[in-house]
């Protein structure tokens, strides 16, 4: 993955942010449950996507969002919740509290806090999220299926 970015560098970037060929990348890294190369591979196209892109780029708080989740799969638990504060920070000053990328950050910083030991902060989150996404999704939508099904193993435990 990361002789494809020193091999092909900057014209990865040429649209202003990165190439869908990178985020495949990682993303096959996510699928196969590499969760160490995943982290750490998101974690430098999310520093390149800062360097080129800006901090509060959609590219950047994408690829956040994506080290985030990568973190927590890869049980690194409190890097985990800072990235997904930061991200769920980002994509709402970006786009508003209702919006699908927003609320989709909020749920892997929920997943965070559950996963570090924060259940209450966990059940609030997921609590005050879930409402926002039956008012802002049509009814079934697959994430807000996914804050019920979060919320159901966070209060199982």
């Amino acid at each position: 993955m990361t002789s494809l970015q020193h091999a092909a560098g900057q014209p990865l970037w040429a649209t202003g942010e990165p190439h869908p060929v990178l985020l495949r990348a990682g993303q096959s890294l996510d699928g196969g449950r590499l969760t160490g190369p995943a982290a750490g591979y998101w974690a430098q196209l999310t520093a390149t996507s800062d360097r080129l892109c800006g901090p509060h780029s959609p590219a950047t708080l994408a690829t956040g969002t994506r080290l985030a989740q990568a973190l927590l799969a890869a049980g690194h638990t409190r890097q985990a919740v800072t990235w997904s504060q930061w991200a769920a920070g980002g994509q709402t000053r970006a786009h508003g509290p209702s919006h699908p990328d927003t609320l989709a950050a909020l749920l892997t910083l929920a997943r965070a806090y559950r996963d570090a030991g924060r259940l209450a902060d966990a059940a609030t989150l997921l609590r005050d999220t879930l409402a926002r996404c039956e008012q802002a999704l049509p009814p079934g939508h697959q994430l807000t299926q996914a804050l019920r099904d979060t919320m159901t193993a966070a209060t199982t435990r």
